[in-house]
């Protein structure tokens, strides 16, 4: 499925899609519906879209040691965080994806089929504070924790 505009189309696939490269005009977009994934079009080949992530404020507001914790996430969806139990002045957590296979995050009902994945080496960054962030994994799988 597609839909164009004057500069760029935009598609949608599976990732186990092909994905096509004749006639496609440089900037296009392609978004794999079931990994979340984004991928930009160079004229040649396609790219995988890299996302960045910020943080509002400023470093000099940090006043504690950040807690950092290696967790495995299994199959059945568990809220994360870095300790025993949620940092209570918790204002961010980032989850570092170390394992080999992909990670899943979303509300408790969080399923691998409809949470948003974390690829083995990709990092997120969740200004969540005292709230709750589930994950699950088609089996267990390592990530670090550090919350602040």
């Amino acid at each position: 499925m597609s839909f164009n505009s004057a500069e760029r189309e935009y598609y949608q696939c599976l990732s186990t899609d092909p994905k096509k490269t004749i006639g496609i005009k440089p900037g296009s977009k392609c978004e794999e519906l079931d990994t979340g994934l984004e991928y930009i079009f160079d004229g040649t080949a396609w790219k995988k879209k890299i996302v960045s992530s910020s943080i509002n404020g400023s470093f000099a507001n940090i006043k504690t040691e950040p807690l950092v914790g290696a967790k495995t996430v299994g199959t059945v969806a568990a809220s994360l965080f870095a300790g025993a139990s949620r940092l209570a002045t918790r204002g961010y957590m980032k989850v570092v994806n170390v394992g080999t296979l992909p990670v899943y995050y979303g509300a408790s009902s969080v399923t691998t089929a409809t949470g948003i994945p974390v690829q083995p080496g990709e990092v997120e960054i969740f200004e969540v504070g005292d709230l709750p962030i589930y994950f699950i994994a088609a089996a267990n799988n390592e990530v670090r924790v550090e919350e602040r």
